[in-house]
């Protein structure tokens, strides 16, 4: 009867290797140490101004500041809870002495500040479940939006409407960076059955936040521009970055794409400005990033030819885009523009056939790697299938031939032949079974050999005298062990055993005794075993020899032991020396 396909097991994600790992080590350890004495060298320069300003009473505020700063790494929604009350007392104390507030781009929000409540947001995120994250970060966005309007409001007047774009978008501009970040140390975007979307992310998510301050810095530069092509720059900025944060899945499509953007924006801009020198005179960097990004990952994924004529299409639209088509020759005499166009051409490729190499050396030692453990597999198969079948095929052939010399003389010793051949016929049956069970996965009962090397060697031996039909070696066996040995020694040390065994039955031609000791020497296990019969000059049992010494070779070496086999004394002998690796303690001996 056939047994029913198995099912496909499904595939988990390889586990990370240590190298793997590093990256976000290193970066948890940055982020949870280095921000407390940026933010305590940031509050101590607060405080010298407010004491310029306006006397001391900003001082408590920064002082609990900084403690919020030690405590959210342990303590993440207590500090937010912190976060507001501290607000709001150093707003008061703003307001008492009248202290000019000094910003990182965040109006009315003090540089200590600023840092303070990032940590505590990035710790609320990593370390908090989603409800809770999510609750505290509102109420310290909330918080931030509230005390800055206030503070523009009562400290400077009016809130400064040509600084509320840039107030939002830097805030915006943090908050993502901030929020992204302790998600993908977190292990969110690492972590468990990854879909296309936390793929790529997992991957672009620092190309991302690159991208992100560039575009901040274009949305900064954009501000306050009079031409009527502001939008259109904004949009073409925001497609260009995201076409290079998904460059990897169609590295093609994307720099076709990202080819033809600028020249529509090119385009665009010269309907609508018609004095305008297109994307020159606004040089965005967050577009020129994003074509280099294009084109390493094109020359990186890519195949030549095609990673040609797309890193061709991506510098041809740089061209077009550059050229002022007011006055083409513009560009040619300024070598600024062509330096840099060039140099960030260069390195652009240059990474990319670098990332490239990297990615095929990669390729070929995991190739490697994967055809070495596939070979030693199969040699461990054939190791264990030659050890488990061939002992029991042997006794059956043993067994059927000496049941044909004696069919016609004694019947019923053919009879107890037969009986013999059907026990050894089961025995084999049921090792290969658990073999195959083993091979697949599935739970087996225990094996042969157990963790008592004395009773496996025992039963070794009984059951080679029980098998015989006809007359049998005398086995003496010689077991000097001062404890138990370690499991692999001893499984291997059976397995020799069981090996010479088989080959004295094939092999050996009038042999009258078989001596098996086990013994130690140092820190050694030697294994000899050795009869007193004379080579076979016919042909072995079950056709020409095989792989019995091969095997047993291969798995002592594996052990980093010692292997010799060969005529000696009257017969043939195998000595093996194996490493025990540890020392054994109750003493003991058996002899028989």
């Amino acid at each position: 009867m056939t047994e029913p396909p198995l099912a496909q097991p499904r595939e988990a994600p390889p586990p990370e290797s240590p190298a793997q790992r590093l990256p976000f080590q290193a970066a948890a350890w940055l982020v949870r140490w280095v921000p407390v004495p940026v933010i305590a060298l940031a509050a101590f320069g607060d405080g010298v101004r407010g004491l310029s300003d306006g006397g001391p009473l900003v001082l408590p505020g920064l002082a609990l500041q900084v403690l919020l700063a030690l405590l959210a790494p342990y303590r993440p929604l207590a500090a937010a809870l912190g976060v507001l009350p501290v607000l709001v007392l150093q707003t008061a104390a703003l307001a008492v002495t009248g202290t000019e507030v000094d910003h990182l781009g965040l109006e009315g929000i003090h540089p200590t500040e600023n840092l303070v409540g990032l940590l505590v947001v990035f710790h609320v995120c990593r370390g908090l479940r989603l409800a809770p994250a999510v609750s505290a970060t509102a109420a310290l966005v909330l918080g931030c939006v509230f005390t800055s309007v206030l503070r523009a409001g009562v400290l400077e007047g009016p809130f400064p409407g040509a600084n509320a774009p840039i107030t939002a978008g830097f805030g915006l501009l943090q908050l993502v960076l901030v929020i992204g970040t302790a998600l993908y140390l977190r292990g969110w975007l690492t972590g468990g059955e990854l879909g296309p979307g936390r793929a790529l992310l997992r991957v672009q998510w620092p190309v991302a936040a690159g991208l992100s301050i560039l575009l901040f810095l274009d949305f900064v530069n954009y501000v306050g521009r009079t031409f009527t092509a502001v939008p259109l720059l904004l949009v073409c900025t925001v497609l260009m970055s995201a076409l290079a944060v998904v460059a990897p899945r169609r590295p093609v499509q994307a720099a076709l794409l990202g080819a033809v953007v600028p020249v529509l924006t090119t385009v665009g801009i010269a309907v609508l400005d018609g004095d305008s020198d297109g994307l020159l005179e606004t040089a965005p960097l967050s577009t020129a990033a994003s074509g280099a990004l294009l084109i390493g990952y094109v020359i990186r994924h890519e195949r030549p030819e095609r990673a040609a004529w797309a890193t061709g299409a991506v510098v041809l639209s740089g061209l077009v885009s550059i050229t002022p088509l007011t006055n083409p020759r513009q560009v040619l005499g300024d070598v600024m523009y062509l330096a840099f166009a060039v140099m960030l051409l260069i390195i652009a490729a240059g990474g990319g056939w670098y990332l490239r190499a990297r990615d095929a050396e990669r390729a070929r030692s995991v190739a490697t790697a994967v055809s070495d453990a596939q070979q030693a597999e199969r040699m461990a198969l054939a190791r264990e299938l030659h050890d488990v079948v061939a002992h029991h095929v042997t006794g059956i052939v043993v067994q059927a031939q000496a049941a044909q010399h004696v069919a016609a003389d004694n019947p019923q010793a053919a009879a107890g032949a037969l009986g013999a051949i059907s026990d050894s016929g089961s025995e084999a049956l049921a090792a290969m079974r658990r073999l195959v069970g083993g091979m697949r996965g599935a739970e087996t009962g225990p094996e042969h050999a157990t963790t008592d090397l004395r009773a496996d060697l025992r039963s070794l031996v009984q059951h080679a005298e029980q098998r015989k039909s006809g007359p049998h070696p005398d086995f003496q066996l010689d077991v000097r062990l001062p404890g138990p040995v370690p499991g692999d020694i001893g499984r291997s040390a059976l397995r020799i055993v069981q090996e010479a065994l088989t080959n004295v039955e094939r092999h050996g031609v009038g042999v009258t005794s078989v001596r098996i000791r086990v013994r130690t020497d140092g820190g050694d296990l030697v294994v000899q075993v050795a009869d007193d019969g004379r080579p076979a000059r016919a042909q072995p049992l079950g056709g020409p020899g095989g792989y019995g010494l091969v095997g047993m070779r291969e798995r002592v070496e594996l052990l980093g032991g010692r292997f010799a086999a060969g005529p000696g004394g009257a017969g043939w002998c195998v000595e093996v020396v194996l490493p025990r690796g540890e020392d054994c303690d109750d003493p003991g001996t058996d002899r028989r």
